[in-house]
């Protein structure tokens, strides 16, 4: 409090200025935890689930509020203003808590999919490496409509299919939410007590669920978290390791295809990609090197994930077998309870969990 004072404005210059006196410093100590972190690492929210003014702001608002030189030497002005504020505090919190007053933190709390969050300066900053990769897919795709001259129209369909799935994958990967901590889980976990049970965070001072860990890039606590992609720009969570694994999936069968198909119509010489009917294809020769190269990379990356998804882990508690509940319902937590659904880039009803 002391070091929070110092370094704020208009604190420091109401202390300086005396309108502060020493009984007034317990109310600010007060107010400054009741609007920052309280003693158990909580944060405050509103009755509609929105967050309360952080400590700098609330504290700003005293500097209109608190009494002058003038008022406080009426006892019956200070008595009132205390009173009004324990009021309106105790009203706030209890008003916040009754609304999910029968919720418990193992109810389901499924979240609606919520798109372009979490967005920081790391992020804005990583976001070229989305172009790369839309380049690199751009890339294949010249190559093989543009620079092939005798494809046929069944690998016309089947490649723009291919290339519809990985594309899908990747926006619904690079765009969705990966979930964080509800607030009401965090309501329901400190209303019943079970700090012992459910850590708090030391970043976003909220009880932290199983598997959940903190994001440095996004800036928040992120459910069942695996990794920060980069090639995504977005953490790998629950909500959107499904299409992350698509999104691989999708990547091995455009670079199979496409290395296939050349190598068959150069009859496995490479060098005659350089040349169809006469015109120079360098960018089919480029697009032939890079996507061989990610043929070779991308499905032992795709492999490793699979196995997680069927042993349900994740990179961060690759260690443990606790969460095995069988595969089917391993995979169910991943990528949702319709199995027609599993390899295709729709949410749908969304992972089970």
């Amino acid at each position: 409090f002391e070091s929070f004072i110092s370094c704020h404005p208009p604190c420091k210059d109401l202390i300086r200025a005396e309108r502060v006196p020493a009984d007034m410093e317990d109310q600010l100590r007060f107010r400054y935890n009741r609007a920052g972190e309280a003693s158990d690492g909580s944060l405050p929210v509103n009755a509609d689930g929105s967050r309360k003014p952080n400590a700098a702001s609330h504290i700003d608002s005293m500097a209109e509020s608190l009494p002058t030189a003038e008022t406080r030497s009426d006892p019956h002005h200070a008595e009132e203003s205390m009173l009004l504020n324990h009021e309106s505090d105790s009203s706030s919190e209890k008003s916040a808590e009754d609304d999910d007053l029968h919720y418990h933190p193992d109810d389901d709390c499924r979240q609606s999919p919520r798109y372009c969050t979490g967005c920081s300066v790391t992020r804005i900053l990583m976001s070229p490496m989305a172009l790369m990769v839309l380049g690199l897919v751009g890339l294949t795709y010249y190559g093989y409509m543009f620079q092939t001259s005798d494809v046929t129209t069944p690998e016309i369909v089947v490649f723009n299919l291919v290339i519809a799935l990985l594309l899908g994958s990747y926006f619904q990967c690079l765009l969705l939410d990966p979930g964080t901590v509800p607030l009401r889980w965090h309501y329901a976990v400190k209303r019943l007590q079970l700090h012992t049970i459910y850590r708090v965070c030391r970043h976003t001072h909220m009880h932290r669920p199983p598997r959940a860990h903190y994001d440095s890039i996004t800036e928040r606590q992120v459910l069942n978290m695996d990794h920060f992609c980069p090639w995504m720009v977005n953490c790998i969570g629950f909500y959107n390791r499904k299409f992350f694994i698509l999104f691989l999936l999708w990547t091995c069968v455009a670079c199979a295809q496409f290395v296939v198909a050349m190598l068959w119509r150069a009859g496995g010489n490479v060098l005659l990609l350089l040349i169809d009917h006469g015109n120079i294809t360098m960018l089919k020769f480029v697009a032939f090197i890079v996507d061989a190269a990610m043929g070779l990379a991308v499905p032992a990356f795709l492999g490793f994930h699979v196995k997680l998804a069927v042993l349900n882990q994740t990179t961060m508690d690759s260690e443990t077998l606790a969460y095995d509940l069988g595969w089917r319902r391993n995979v169910a937590a991943v990528m949702g309870p319709n199995p027609w659904l599993w390899l295709l880039p729709l949410y749908g009803e969304g992972p089970v969990g």
